[in-house]
């Protein structure tokens, strides 16, 4: 992945720029506007991302996080009409999603834990950073609430319902992050993040076990289980062929 960097050699932009509506399908663009995230939007947003990443390693890294943006770019597209109501513009939507997409690992459980004072300090910065880029307080509090809520392990995550006008986001959301960790990339990263945090080689397996095979029934958009179908089946082969030699 390319970024782009100032002469202080900080990142302030990715040269793929997912998220710039200059990247979009042409086919598109008569129908979502000039521009939906700002170059100076995404850009703040990536610094951001890169600011509260730093210390998560190669699994949950920026580089996910652009692996994220890609994979919701293309759902979304798919699906804009879904998302565009009376209570918000697309244009609104859009910016929610990009900013969880890219901070969505900011919160994760497995590096901070929920009520600690450095979840407070990270949810403020958060809220620092996001609303000068043009969102409102309930967006912020809603972009929040949608990163919340999207874990695989949080058993009481709210639903699309409840959590009313960004479940579209959410859903799309966690199905980008979903199919990251499937499919040849999904390996490698379960594979890094054992290796990060000490655990061995069996204990990498049986998260596929109890993980990574199940989620492309959790996929939600018809786009994500889509693509997600020939990642499943990429995963299901690898793990054959993993067995057999590891004897498991």
């Amino acid at each position: 992945m390319d970024f782009i960097k100032d002469q202080d050699n900080d990142v302030v932009s990715v040269k793929d720029g997912m998220y710039l509506l200059k990247e979009l399908d042409s086919a598109h663009d008569d129908l979502v506007g000039p521009c939906l995230v700002s170059e100076e939007d995404y850009n703040q947003l990536v610094r951001l991302s890169s600011t509260l990443l730093a210390d998560h390693g190669g699994s949950h890294d920026m580089e996910h996080a652009m692996r994220v943006c890609r994979n919701a770019n293309k759902i979304m597209s798919q699906q804009y009409k879904s998302a565009f109501d009376q209570s918000q513009t697309l244009r609104e939507y859009w910016l929610v999603l990009t900013a969880c997409c890219l901070l969505h690992d900011a919160i994760d459980s497995k590096y901070i834990g929920k009520g600690s004072e450095r979840y407070a300090a990270v949810v403020q910065m958060l809220r620092d950073g996001l609303h000068p880029i043009g969102l409102t307080t309930s967006q912020v509090d809603g972009a929040i609430s949608v990163c919340e809520n999207m874990s695989y392990s949080n058993s009481t995550a709210k639903s699309t319902e409840e959590l009313a006008p960004f479940g579209l986001v959410r859903d799309i959301l966690r199905d980008a992050d979903r199919l990251d960790a499937m499919g040849a990339v999904g390996i490698g990263r379960c594979f890094m993040y054992s290796g990060e945090s000490g655990g061995s080689l069996e204990e990498a397996r049986r998260h596929f076990d109890i993980k990574l095979v199940k989620l492309y029934a959790t996929l939600v958009t018809p786009a994500a289980r889509e693509v997600g179908q020939r990642l499943h089946d990429r995963l299901i082969a690898f793990m054959k062929e993993f067995d057999d030699e590891c004897g498991f």
